[in-house]
């Protein structure tokens, strides 16, 4: 005996619901931006975990110019003779420029746990002394480039590569500055993150 085939017929008579929902089957396995869990939109950040994205950026790329200033001084260190009068210029730039690094590398660390608080009196500073570290960096790029220019009569290669270095963080630090204050926005709307346990008794 044949099997029934009205389970196989659509409800409605002379309706291509029943083809449509078979290419939307096959259109989903397909496609993986149909499915609920790798939608675009569930890759996107909250306000919240973006600052702290920038936050922990913040902090990696201090640490990681404070290392590299590090070993500028003590390679230098090794051309005392070369350097000649500039020498002690030129270190002493590396060390303000270290000396922005550490307070950098200290303000994100007092943001992080700021973030997770939500705590805005903490962000102001955290702006205004990460715009400073910045200034403070600048400045003395430019004097330890222009140091070293006198003696080698012209920028070297490691010149182009600070200035490139740090003008491509100060593109970074622009977006960075600009999710912490976002943050603070939305909290100081009275925006929340916290989940709050609510038990009835």
């Amino acid at each position: 005996m044949e099997p029934s085939t009205a389970a196989n017929q659509p409800l409605i008579e002379g309706s291509h619901f029943g083809a449509a929902a078979a290419a939307a089957d096959i259109y989903d396995d397909r496609s993986l931006f149909r499915r609920p869990n790798c939608h675009p939109a569930t890759f996107l950040l909250n306000d919240r975990q973006a600052a702290v994205a920038a936050t922990v950026y913040t902090i990696c790329a201090s640490s990681v110019t404070f290392f590299g200033y590090c070993f500028l001084a003590v390679a230098t260190s090794y051309q005392a003779k070369h350097m000649a009068d500039v020498y002690w210029g030129v270190q002493a730039s590396y060390a303000a420029i270290m000396m922005a690094e550490l307070t950098s590398l200290c303000l994100s660390t007092t943001l992080l746990i700021a973030i997770y608080q939500e705590n805005c009196s903490l962000m102001v500073p955290w702006v205004l002394g990460f715009i400073g570290s910045i200034s403070l960096e600048a400045l003395a790029i430019v004097y330890s480039n222009v140091l070293r220019d006198h003696i080698n009569q012209g920028f070297d290669q490691l010149c182009h590569f600070e200035i490139g270095v740090f003008l491509s963080k100060t593109f970074i630090n622009i977006l960075v500055i600009g999710a912490v204050v976002r943050l603070y926005r939305q909290l100081k709307d009275g925006a929340t993150w916290r989940v709050s346990d609510i038990y009835e008794l």
